[in-house]
């Protein structure tokens, strides 16, 4: 499988920042003032919450106090279930052209891209979902 040394979606960097300022709020933050201060798109935005709500990282409210908020499922879960539920899971990738052009133990790169993935993932992974801050909970 061709790959490039690291292949991260500008969705799935959306999603982990927009996690870390949930994280770091203490009340919901709207969509709107959320792609303001990421300096996205609202509308991109939107479509990348939808998926981590999907997948019970986030939660929404709506009304005048409404805005997205960190699910209570979400305790204990890892940045890397937030790329995944963006991106999917990561490829296997250790070479970066479609069709090899060298024997795997001579390749000019060594283990560069296989290690680098590895490095990624096991970051990501132990990066818990955490608040610095205690946020207000909504109650269901």
């Amino acid at each position: 499988m061709a790959c490039r040394i690291l292949n991260i979606s500008t969705g799935a960097a959306i999603a982990m920042h927009a996690v870390r300022l949930l994280a770091d709020a203490r009340e919901p933050i709207g969509a709107a003032e959320m792609s303001k201060r990421l300096g996205v798109s609202k509308n991109h935005l939107s479509k990348i919450m939808s998926r981590l709500a999907a997948s019970g990282i986030v939660s929404s409210e709506k009304g005048p106090s409404g805005g997205f908020f960190l699910s209570e499922a979400q305790g204990g879960k890892s940045f890397m279930e937030v790329f995944t539920a963006i991106d999917g899971s990561l490829p296997i990738c250790d070479c970066m052209f479609e069709t090899p052009n060298c024997d795997k133990r001579n390749c000019i790169f060594g283990d560069l891209i296989k290690k680098t993935y590895a490095e990624f993932e096991k970051t990501l992974s132990r990066t818990k979902i955490s608040p610095q801050n205690k946020q207000k909970q909504k109650v269901k």
